[in-house]
């Protein structure tokens, strides 16, 4: 039935979304959380989204926010692999685990800076989604960030 839905949402069924699903990771369409294509402001930091289900294929990339401050962004980057996290939730599951189903199924997240900005170190979801789950308790849900 989810292929079903993912097709009448615009999107080809994958033999992925039965692996997501079994893995505890709800492979569902992401097209609600685009924002309507606008013109991108190189003078803010840009929140643009990666889907580690569709590794290295930029097709599936999307600016997801513009934001004065890097703090903002990311702010924004971190509720993003949280909800991810959250998501993906499996009673029991160990952190390595949690991990592992972010890392193949879940929006990876990363900022593009302003011309002439600099940060560093730059943020990093994947090292987010580590401590994340490191710091999980084995039968917790995720904490608030």
């Amino acid at each position: 039935m989810a292929a079903l839905s993912n097709f009448a949402c615009g999107q080809l069924p994958s033999i992925y979304d039965g692996v997501a699903e079994i893995l505890g990771f709800p492979h569902e369409p992401r097209m609600s959380r685009k924002l309507e294509k606008s013109e991108p402001d190189e003078s803010l930091y840009q929140v643009f989204v990666d889907d580690n289900f569709h590794y290295r294929d930029e097709s599936h990339r999307y600016l997801d926010g513009q934001f004065a401050t890097y703090d903002e962004a990311v702010a924004h980057c971190r509720a993003i692999v949280d909800g991810e996290l959250e998501n993906a939730f499996k009673p029991g599951a160990t952190a390595e685990q949690r991990f592992e189903t972010y890392s193949l199924f879940g929006l990876d997240p990363f900022i593009k800076t302003p011309p002439g900005r600099r940060v560093d170190p730059p943020f990093s979801a994947w090292d987010y989604a580590k401590e994340r789950c490191g710091i999980l308790p084995r039968d917790a849900a995720i904490p608030e960030a």
